[in-house]
């Protein structure tokens, strides 16, 4: 008698779980998302959320006030961001690298464009080398970035870069108004 109850709650576990599965594969939403996000004094950072479910950040903005930018975007429970490009390496751009690195757990770290002062190369060099498993790679200027699959980045200068997805793209640039931004792949949507 108890041999059979517990084979049918396994075998109804087992189903429900075979069935959430196939749910996740057929039914998920292939939207490309992203948030332009106003921090600090004059910073801009960009949230990309990708349909295969990457989430890549670019630039930090310049101080601490990354964090509450990113707690109201991301789940509560997520702690890592797959990876964050730096468009340059001013204040503006990377400032709030080091806050990032010890709040979420970073994969990669691209660094676009030019120097910076010695003392912002010092401080970004020491955030990295703190992060354990820290992928750190300098791209060229002109280079394009494949985020995931169907999503790429080119950056045109350290202010102004186009995302592209499928058969969509976005410029975005210091001019481009705060906000979240939709993508199915064929028109980006600003809500």
């Amino acid at each position: 008698m108890w041999e059979k109850k517990y084979f049918l709650i396994i075998l109804l576990f087992v189903l429900f779980v075979i069935n959430s599965l196939l749910y996740q594969t057929i039914f998920t939403s292939k939207i490309l998302s992203v948030r332009v996000l106003e921090v600090g004094k004059g910073g801009r950072v960009v949230l990309i959320r990708s349909p295969h479910g990457g989430t890549f950040l670019i630039n930090t903005g310049p101080d601490a006030s990354i964090l509450r930018a990113l707690g109201t975007k991301l789940p509560p429970w997520q702690r890592s961001i797959d990876t964050v490009l730096l468009t340059g390496a001013t204040v503006n751009a990377a400032g709030g690298l080091p806050d990032v690195l010890k709040r979420y757990r970073v994969a990669g770290l691209i660094r676009f464009g030019s120097r910076g002062s010695k003392s912002m190369e010092a401080a970004l060099a020491a955030a990295a080398s703190a992060e354990k498993g820290l992928e750190e790679i300098t791209a060229s200027p002109d280079a394009r970035v494949m985020f995931d699959k169907d999503v790429s980045l080119s950056v045109l200068s350290p202010e102004t870069f186009i995302l592209s997805y499928e058969n969509s793209s976005l410029l975005i640039s210091s001019s481009t108004p705060a906000g979240d931004y939709v993508s199915d792949g064929n028109a980006i949507t600003h809500l």
